[in-house]
């Protein structure tokens, strides 16, 4: 007869339930240690990974904010807002090489290295611009690489290009290029020319060329009805400008 414990209870029944206990309380203790091991294992890995770059983007000289200018590196990407800021996170403690590039701008790379949540600020330096005068006096700084020529056609939606199918008058034709001028002088003429136009009435502009020629030449597309617009994107709001050739009284390139 087995002897009796202090409450009644058989010593081999307790000694055999905590055999049988221990066990399953270290399985379950070290499931959860790993459990919780993993997961701060995780947490710290996350949180000393990668830190936020918090930015601003302005002008060399004016210190305005550029606003759209595209940021990227490796694997990251970003665009400046209208207050020329952004944000995006970056690996802690490794250099990363960002471009910076916008319209209007001479792009910038730089180098960066943060080791925790870093402010930094970023100067560009602009390009010359374009400046575009209308009859009416308003004046627009435009970015030239953006400076199109363009029109709108039914069902089919806008055509913008850089160049510009073109006649002399009395000929001959020719394909004008933005990067062949130097100034476009208003106001815009119209004119009966059978050689550059069989029917219809053209209407043209007079261009000083890069290579010294001025000529007086109609756009071909005005032959069609085509109602012809200068097009570029303003330096500073970064918004398209529309100028009807008709309200052109003079476009100044660097």
């Amino acid at each position: 007869m087995q002897p009796a414990r202090p409450n009644g209870s058989p010593a081999g029944s307790v000694s055999g339930s905590m055999r049988r206990l221990v066990p399953v309380l270290v399985i379950a203790f070290l499931i959860s240690s790993d459990s919780y091991a993993g997961q701060k294992r995780r947490a710290v890995i996350h949180a000393i990974g990668e830190a936020t770059l918090t930015a601003s983007v302005a002008d060399l000289v004016t210190n305005k904010p550029v606003l759209s200018v595209e940021v990227a590196g490796p694997g990251v990407f970003a665009r400046s807002d209208r207050a020329g800021n952004f944000s995006m996170s970056l690996p802690v403690g490794q250099p990363v090489e960002l471009t910076f590039s916008r319209s209007g701008y001479k792009p910038l790379i730089q180098t960066i290295t943060i080791q925790n949540d870093t402010t930094m600020a970023f100067r560009l330096e602009s390009r010359p611009t374009v400046r575009i005068t209308t009859r009416a006096g308003t004046v627009f700084e435009v970015d030239e690489e953006t400076f199109e020529f363009g029109y709108a056609e039914f069902f089919l939606g806008y055509r913008r290009d850089r160049k510009a199918e073109m006649c002399e008058q009395g000929g001959p034709a020719f394909t004008l290029d933005r990067d062949d001028l130097r100034r476009i002088r208003g106001p815009s003429f119209s004119s009966i020319d059978p050689v550059c136009c069989p029917s219809g009435t053209p209407a043209g502009l007079e261009l000083d060329l890069i290579d010294g020629r001025t000529v007086r030449a109609y756009f071909l597309d005005t032959c069609l009805g085509r109602k012809i617009e200068l097009i570029a994107t303003d330096h500073v709001t970064y918004l398209l400008v529309f100028v009807p050739i008709g309200d052109v009284e003079e476009v100044v390139f660097p």
